[in-house]
């Protein structure tokens, strides 16, 4: 049976409501509660924890990702989340088109995207 493997980067309370098996691992635990309520037969993964955002992915997903919703219309958008990587970006505009902007990467955390013209939309990081 799968474990689920919890990796702690700041002070939040867990509840573990389903488990594969009763492994739990936690590799930092300074401030952290963790409560298991049951064992029954679930896949789950928490993969990461970050601004109080638990990110959970059944066994095999491996990846985590963040959709942004630009709902004003904008030519820069400004993105933070937290996934501890520099994610691939793909941004369409309002009506589902593709729209290519220059992708600047401000952290592991945050990017800006800037285009030619303001539009609303969607950013998907992967």
């Amino acid at each position: 049976m799968p474990d689920i493997d919890v990796t702690i980067q700041e002070n939040v309370d867990i509840t573990v409501d389903s488990l594969a098996s009763n492994n739990l691992s936690i590799d930092e635990t300074a401030g952290t509660n963790v409560n298991v309520d049951q064992a029954l037969s679930s896949d789950v993964k928490v993969t990461a924890i970050s601004s109080n955002r638990i990110v959970v992915g059944g066994v095999g997903s491996g990846d985590i990702h963040y959709t942004y919703v630009q709902s004003a219309p904008t030519d820069t958008w400004v993105i933070q989340h937290d996934l501890n990587k520099k994610p691939s970006v793909t941004v369409v505009d309002s009506a589902d088109t593709v729209v290519y902007g220059n992708i600047k990467y401000n952290s592991l955390n945050r990017l800006t995207i800037t285009f030619n013209a303001s539009f609303a939309g969607k950013a998907y990081l992967n």
